[in-house]
């Protein structure tokens, strides 16, 4: 699965993750599972896959990757203090590593290197040695509360009240109902500037589970023009939603015509509404997620658009699950799908099919994973296994370290190294021949694709080339 693939579902996923606090949708064992790693339990993760397409291989190839992942799994045991992950194959384990932190460092350990990777302790080693960016392994179980979609906080409407004035205006939220009026606060910039402390505070608060920069980001807004801050009312005067409209300045000077809606109703639905196009040029930034549910069943959609510099980039999302059962099992099935696209590219698309069974904390089941590019096939895999309470080692010890922010060339030169047996063992636990074809393939993929990894994540390039006399002298 290609580095962009991977962006995308992580992408939809931090537009999507803040709703999810509002929705009655949620099998009974998450609430507690939640709780519980937020008190510090470690969860266990146990996966196998079996693959049935993916273009970067030929027919060959693919029959043996299938058969050679028949009895390989991959198992995660992780929680707030850190993770250790194994891959095995026929009980044995191929490859391990582990992270977490040590006297105030970031810690990543290659037991079978015997060598560790060290960076501060905001920096992950992991991401510094490979050029990527992730979050925490656990930040999908925040939970912001649905407040924030609803209402404004009490200090903030405390702020705002000498400016309100109520007014019958009708609007229709998508999947939550109509607000038939509203209090509407007008302020000028000054006005505005006493209130938006208050406010940035409470929506940094909102956003601190999320893997982004939530206080880079609204500290370098700026309000030079009126700003409109409503709340959206039903016919019980009960808070539906509110509505912020403004023009703001980004730290690069430009300008942005700003209208951001949120809406929810408990057990029924949730809507959200971003729209932020330039005041000048074709530049362009809007966001649309809504989701309609109750006990038994969700159905949402999402569609992100982004043009900047002429680039335009969109995603389109929808979700369909079912829950059924009560007490000691539960089932959840349904789809979930995104289709990407970034400029004149072909549109990518996702589709994930889970059917899982929720256990006291437990659930195990089965994901399908279909991807597509400009209508084709690329990769077509079934992913089975289980998420419970497990536990977690402590962080294992290593002859040598390397920082990966002070020496990160050396790091990574010791990462390569580490690496390289590890990756000859996995190779060479294929057949001869099968070996031979997966390593033209890898070849090829690179040749005409590109790398699909960073560099210092492959390993040494070497090991990926199959020459012509290794074609014409049969296995190497």
């Amino acid at each position: 699965m290609r580095r962009g693939r991977i962006g995308a579902l992580m992408l939809a996923l931090t537009l999507l993750w803040p709703l999810r606090g509002a929705m009655a949708f949620e099998p009974e064992g998450w609430a507690a599972l939640q709780r519980n790693y937020e008190a510090g339990q470690a969860l266990g993760l146990e996966v196998r896959a079996e693959l049935r397409a993916w273009n970067a291989l030929s027919p060959d190839s693919l029959s043996a990757v299938s058969a050679w992942l028949k009895d390989a799994d991959l198992s995660v045991v992780f929680s707030g203090e850190g993770w250790q992950a194994e891959l095995c194959k026929a009980g044995g384990v191929l490859l391990s590593a582990a992270g977490g932190s040590r006297d105030g460092r970031r810690v990543l350990v290659l037991p079978e290197g015997n060598v560790a990777f060290e960076a501060s302790e905001d920096r992950d080693p992991l991401w510094l040695l490979t050029g990527g960016e992730m979050p925490p392994i656990g930040w999908l179980t925040g939970l912001p509360p649905q407040e924030a979609l609803r209402d404004l906080p009490e200090d903030v409407k405390a702020l705002l009240a000498p400016h309100g004035k109520a007014v019958k205006r009708k609007t229709i939220l998508k999947n939550v109902g109509t607000s038939t009026r509203r209090i509407e606060h007008q302020l000028d910039a000054e006005s505005f500037a006493a209130v938006w402390p208050a406010m940035r505070a409470w929506m940094e608060d909102r956003l601190s589970g999320l893997p982004i920069d939530a206080s880079g980001m609204l500290s370098g807004l700026r309000f030079e023009k009126k700003v409109t801050l409503s709340v959206l009312l039903d016919r019980e005067g009960e808070a539906l939603g509110w509505l912020m409209t403004a023009t703001v300045k980004l730290p690069d000077g430009s300008a942005r015509k700003l209208s951001l809606l949120c809406a929810s109703a408990p057990g029924k639905g949730i809507f959200l509404s971003l729209k932020a196009p330039a005041t000048r040029g074709t530049d362009d930034l809007s966001l649309s997620v809504s989701a309609a549910f109750d006990t038994g069943s969700l159905n949402a959609d999402l569609a992100y658009l982004s043009r900047l510099d002429g680039e335009k980039h969109s995603l389109k999302g929808s979700a369909s699950l079912s829950l059924s059962g009560e007490g000691a099992a539960q089932r959840m099935k349904g789809t979930l799908r995104l289709e990407e696209k970034r400029g004149a590219q072909p549109a990518e698309k996702l589709t994930l099919s889970p059917d899982l069974i929720w256990q006291g904390q437990s659930v195990s089941g089965a994901v399908q994973v279909q991807a597509e590019r400009a209508g084709r096939t690329t990769l077509d895999l079934t992913l089975t296994g289980g998420l419970g309470p497990g536990g977690l080692p402590g962080l294992p010890e290593a002859a040598r370290s390397y920082d990966a922010e002070a020496a990160p060339q050396a790091a990574r030169a010791a990462l390569e190294e580490a690496l390289l047996p590890r990756v000859r063992a996995l190779l060479m636990s294929f057949p001869g021949e099968a070996r031979r074809l997966l390593l033209h393939d890898m070849g090829r993929t690179t040749r005409t694709q590109g790398d699909t990894l960073p560099p210092a994540a492959q390993g040494p390039a070497p090991i990926y080339i199959v020459t012509e006399d290794a074609d014409k002298g049969g296995t190497p």
